[in-house]
């Protein structure tokens, strides 16, 4: 045997195991975008395998990530889309609040006399949820003219369904307010308008009830004369659930 090993036997041996070793290295070398899910072993692919960042929104189920499935306090009002959350996503009961449900302005000008002037309003009705407790606040703007002696003063009063807003009862008066000047020092001025009496219908009234709102003001230059004028008026009404 040793007599016919030549060199050309040798390398013809050779030559014929590199191309069974080439064929098998080729036929290990996939090809590209043939491995699919049926070739992945269940379970195979970990989190160490994943790219970082690599899974974006497009590949993630529609609805497949619940609640169980976000770490606890690990979404903040910037991940909440701004005003997506209603009161119907709100467990109201378990979260007292109050917020402003309703506003109405004016910004006409009104001579201020010593009788009850309505000072009229851009909205003047709205709807008082069942269960909701209101409450009222606004202002007046208010200008003293040099002619209306001190002592002087201006009352301003914010109605709720009042019969007769020029002739206010008592029980009529949500919110009061009062601007002073006994010297006769101030030339201008604005009325902080808050609580005053309540109506007992103000509170949870059982069924949505509409409400009609009035801002009345009413003034005295105490020395004579007059000169008073009312420049911008405006409330809110502040709604408790």
């Amino acid at each position: 045997m040793r007599s016919k090993l030549t060199y050309a036997n040798v390398m013809a041996t050779l030559a014929v195991f590199i191309a069974l070793g080439g064929a098998s290295y080729a036929a290990l070398k996939l090809p590209k975008n043939s491995v699919g899910a049926t070739q992945l072993k269940k379970n195979a692919v970990t989190a160490a395998k994943i790219k970082k960042n690599g899974i974006t929104s497009a590949k993630i189920k529609k609805s497949a990530v619940t609640g169980g499935k976000v770490k606890d306090a690990s979404l903040t009002g910037t991940d909440i889309h701004d005003e997506s959350l209603t009161g119907s996503d709100v467990n109201t009961a378990s979260m007292p609040f109050s917020q402003i449900v309703h506003r109405a302005r004016t910004t006409s000008t009104l001579a201020v006399t010593n009788s009850a002037q309505v000072y009229p309003l851009d909205s003047p009705t709205y709807t008082q949820a069942a269960n909701e407790d209101d409450a009222y606040v606004g202002a007046v703007d208010i200008t003293f003219g040099s002619t209306c002696s001190a002592p002087r003063s201006v009352e301003a009063f914010i109605l709720v369904d009042a019969p007769n807003p020029a002739k206010p009862l008592p029980q009529d008066i949500g919110a009061i307010g009062v601007l002073a000047d006994p010297t006769g020092t101030i030339g201008s001025g604005r009325i902080d308008i808050g609580a005053g009496n309540a109506d007992p219908g103000r509170f949870e009234p059982g069924a949505a009830k509409t409400r009609t709102l009035s801002l009345v003001v009413l003034g005295n230059c105490s020395g004579g004369g007059s000169g008073i004028q009312a420049t911008f008026g405006g409330l809110h009404v502040i709604g408790t659930h």
